[in-house]
């Protein structure tokens, strides 16, 4: 089509100076002559120290802001929605250097509650005693403290027993109010470490001639512990007593409040006990605390304390065999 309205096959450069892809605004014989009055300030006379390159670009010349942030799960989520610091698309945040400080190790320091121990008689010619496992599941050698907490006293200056434990080893401490604190009752165990450990018991009755009936009891964290929960599955009849037991990890006086219900809501009873820092008290049976005599089957119980959080648990004892179920209180 152009061969046929052209002289030639291509219409010859008439606009040297155009925008179009390829051209350029200065002709090209004129580039030589309109260069050389600069010549002398080119890239290649320059003087040395005005050329930067690129470790020189690198480095910063106007002192930005800086600021420090420790993350942390409260920190991070208020630094998220910071107003200062949401950018949407297509905005740039700059002048400012960002020095993030990395959290923390978290305390390697270890506390464990075992809130039931016992060396102690019962009824019907049953004798508890309470066994413990602790397991150190680290590659180093850990100390460890076990400390008895007796029922119905402060025990927060009460000192404990040093022990050791080498690295991936457990041990077992049979009837640990005797071997370890040869003394007799009842009550719960504190353990501490400046290591990282497992623990955990066994509460049974050692008296029955056909063997041996008991419950395991894990030791728990604070992190664990409850200021409201409720206990389920309790009895009161020939067949199963219901006793119901609180442990107080906290260093001041906790006061625990007893509800005791029927499975259909019906209030059977309510009452309160207050408790010494690092105390243990047991309802036994949490009808008669409560002064329910009623014989009932399915009944259910709230433990509930303004003043910290407890650990809680019924123990549902076999009226013949001795024999108890632990049922521990959920928070809710």
């Amino acid at each position: 089509m152009v061969f046929s309205i052209s002289s030639s096959v291509c219409a010859a450069l008439t606009n040297a100076a155009s925008n179009c892809e390829g051209a350029r605004y200065t002709l090209a014989s004129s580039i030589r002559r309109k260069n050389r009055p600069k010549r002398a300030v080119s890239h290649r006379f320059a003087d040395s120290q005005s050329v930067t390159g690129p470790s020189v670009k690198k480095n910063v010349n106007i002192e930005p802001t800086r600021f420090t942030v420790t993350p942390s799960v409260a920190d991070a989520a208020s630094f998220a929605a910071s107003p200062s610091f949401h950018l949407t698309g297509g905005q740039a945040f700059s002048g400012v250097d960002f020095l993030m400080s990395p959290v923390p190790p978290p305390s390697s320091r270890t506390t464990i509650f075992v809130p039931a121990a016992a060396n102690v008689s019962g009824v019907n010619g049953a004798y508890y005693q309470t066994d413990v496992w602790v397991d150190n599941p680290s590659a180093s050698t850990i100390a460890f403290v076990v400390t008895y907490l007796p029922a119905g006293q402060d025990n927060s200056g009460r000192q404990g027993v040093s022990l050791s434990l080498g690295p991936h080893s457990q041990v077992a401490i049979a009837n640990v109010l005797d071997n370890l604190f040869q003394t007799t009752g009842s009550g719960a165990l504190k353990l501490d470490s400046d290591a990282f450990f497992l623990a955990t018991s066994r509460t049974y009755n050692s008296a029955g001639s056909a063997g041996t009936f008991g419950v395991g009891v894990t030791g728990r964290p604070l992190a664990s512990s409850v200021s409201r929960g409720i206990i389920l599955g309790l009895s009161n009849n020939v067949s199963y007593r219901s006793n119901v037991a609180v442990m107080n990890p906290q260093p001041i006086p906790v006061t625990v409040t007893f509800q005791l219900y029927r499975a259909d809501g019906t209030a059977l009873g309510q009452g309160t006990q207050t408790l010494a820092p690092l105390d243990w008290f047991q309802a036994s049976t949490i009808f008669s605390f409560l002064g329910v005599e009623s014989i009932e089957d399915n009944a259910y119980a709230t433990v509930s304390s303004p003043d910290g959080s407890f650990f809680s648990y019924a123990s549902v004892v076999d009226q013949k065999s001795g024999d108890g179920t632990v049922i521990e209180a959920v928070g809710y």
